[in-house]
């Protein structure tokens, strides 16, 4: 299909009055010519440029036509399905009508909410009360085309509830008076920048300049008493600090420290936002001991499994246990997970001043900078042990623990299984928890530049090898020997929970005839889309031949595109708890 990249058009003389319904007549009229038309993306993944308005406009115009009214939460688990079929549903309805890349699902998912809410502030605001205050029963006439009665019964009723107008009061007396009001209308953070880039001829702006320059008025003058303290403050940061101090702190931190707001428990602000940074992980009682190793997760959002974190404390994903046995500060999930050893895969609350970060770690092949791990995702690299890692907490999320999976699938991480070169701490894992027998145990493995997924289960004693490359284990035989050797360490320390008869059975090894990958990279993304089917399948064998309804010679582009979506709208959504 062709492009269209401008979004200039015929000046028509305007008339005052309301702004009706948006009509979008430019995408009409390029998709009858069979046409689609650009996006341009800055470095952030925000669309600027010609043709972003009209793309946020055709979301938001499209969402209030394809999703309800009456949906209050897109988060709620009992609304996952079908707010799933809601997002997949703009998703191609955007693509008839925008050329946009595969890589900006999860900008687009953003938006989708944010636009959805926006319109229910609106209907709200404008047509939910009459004059005299009372709630009006019938569903705005304008609007016909896209709310239905029904959902503006639940809508409605939504907004009758106590709760509802407590929260509701709250928001608009913050809103009546902001303290540094936004003056850029509908033009947007992200296109300012871009004019601002294009106008002065750089190939960055600062983020503080940004901030201004959406706070001043019609002249170009700060009127805000409130603002121009700020810009005063972030240029005083600015000259105290030498460059190198500058770019470890970074200008969006300079401007948080200059709007001085509260630094909130989960977030540790000099090491910058949304990072994965490797941490050793000590406790202090009796004394100060390193317990584990893993990655600081320091992202927005201050809730761990639920639990808000307490002063001090940070988000932090175990993957090595060095001391099994150790408590956690605090328990999670409910208080069955209490020890490191079963924490491992978890993000955990863990206080701040026990993490030692770490500058020169040991590296896996092919693991980038953790701050790049969703450019490696979206760009389709090899994909590192830190991204498999995050999927596998995504399968328990979203997959095992919503139904009630929890005792019948379990993972070991693939830095423990790279690691761990005897079998010895694979063997740890495996005893700490009798409920493992029962499990089928996923363990991606990474045998130096390549990928496979082992499906472990312990009470049948049957290793499950799943090879994109279609190879034998036995060209690993040190890997082989290793696993081997973990589950004779559990055979001979589980006394009871294995039976006599498979002490001296030898341990079976069946590969099976999974899909094939057809170049050197896709390994990864083979595995985790292995990992999902099993977890979606939910036996406790697989067949040799594989699951039937996944059967295939190769993944399709869309079925690999597929786990990457999950995976970045998973980062998006819930570990940036955006």
């Amino acid at each position: 299909m062709a492009s269209i990249d401008d979004e200039s058009g015929s000046s028509s003389k305007k008339t005052v009055g309301k702004r009706g319904v948006t009509r979008l007549q430019k995408i009409h009229k390029a998709k009858s010519n069979g046409k689609r038309i650009e996006v341009q993306w800055n470095s952030r993944g925000q669309p600027i440029k010609h043709n972003s308005k009209t793309f946020a406009s055709f979301i938001g115009v499209t969402v209030r036509r394809l999703v309800p009214i009456s949906l209050d939460n897109w988060s709620a688990k009992k609304n996952k399905e079908v707010v799933g079929v809601y997002k997949q549903n703009i998703w191609d309805e955007i693509e008839k009508a925008f050329i946009i890349g595969e890589e900006h699902p999860a900008f687009v998912y953003r938006e989708d909410r944010k636009l959805h809410r926006a319109f229910r502030t609106k209907m709200a605001r404008s047509y939910l009360k009459d004059s005299k205050g009372g709630f009006v029963k019938h569903r705005p006439a304008k609007y016909s085309f896209c709310i239905k009665q029904d959902d503006w019964d639940k809508f409605v009723a939504q907004h009758m509830t106590a709760k509802f107008q407590k929260v509701s009061d709250e928001n608009r007396e913050r809103a009546l008076n902001p303290q540094h009001p936004y003056r850029k209308s509908r033009l947007g953070c992200a296109r300012l920048e871009a004019d601002m880039v294009e106008e002065s001829e750089v190939g960055e702006i600062n983020r503080s300049q940004v901030w201004k320059a959406a706070r001043v008025n019609k002249s170009g003058v700060i009127d805000n008493e409130n603002v121009q303290r700020v810009v005063d403050q972030c240029e005083k940061l600015t000259e105290a600090l030498s460059e190198e101090e500058r770019q470890d702190l970074g200008p969006t931190n300079i401007l948080f420290e200059a709007l001085n707001l509260p630094n909130y428990s989960g977030r540790v602000r000099t090491y910058g936002f949304g990072g994965l940074f490797p941490v050793n992980i000590y406790l202090s009682s009796p004394s100060r001991c390193l317990v584990a190793r893993g990655k600081l997760y320091n992202t927005k959002g201050n809730t761990v499994h639920g639990m808000t974190l307490p002063p001090g404390y940070v988000k932090v994903n175990i993957e090595v246990a060095i001391v099994p046995n150790a408590p956690l500060p605090i328990s999670v999930e409910d208080g069955d997970v209490s020890m490191v050893g079963q924490a491992i895969g978890t993000i955990v609350p863990w206080p701040t001043k026990l993490l030692e970060f770490v500058v020169e770690c040991e590296k896996i092949p092919g693991q980038s900078q953790n701050k790049e791990s969703i450019k490696e995702i979206l760009d389709h690299n090899w994909l590192s042990a830190s991204i498999i890692t995050v999927f596998s907490r995504y399968l328990y999320d979203k997959f095992i623990s919503p139904n009630g999976l929890i005792n019948k699938f379990s993972f070991i991480s693939p830095h423990v299984s790279r690691e761990d070169n005897l079998g010895n701490g694979i063997a740890k894992i495996l005893l700490k928890d009798e409920e493992f027998k029962d499990k089928m145990i996923l363990a991606p493995c990474n045998l130096g530049k390549h990928w496979v997924l082992l499906v472990i289960n312990l009470n049948a004693e049957v290793i499950y090898y799943m090879d994109p490359l279609n190879g034998e284990p036995t060209k690993h035989q040190n890997f082989k020997t290793k696993f081997e050797n973990a589950l004779q360490i559990y055979r001979a320390n589980s006394s009871s929970k294995v039976p006599k008869v498979s002490k001296s059975k030898k341990i079976s090894w069946q590969k099976i005839k999974c899909p094939r990958q057809i170049n050197g990279v896709d390994c990864g993304y083979f595995v985790m889309r292995f990992m999902k089917e099993v977890i979606m399948e939910n036996e406790f064998m697989i067949p040799t031949n594989y699951f039937f309804d996944h059967k295939c010679r190769t993944y399709s582009h869309d079925k690999l595109t597929e786990v990457k979506e999950d995976w970045a709208t998973y980062v998006v959504d819930d570990v940036f708890d955006v």
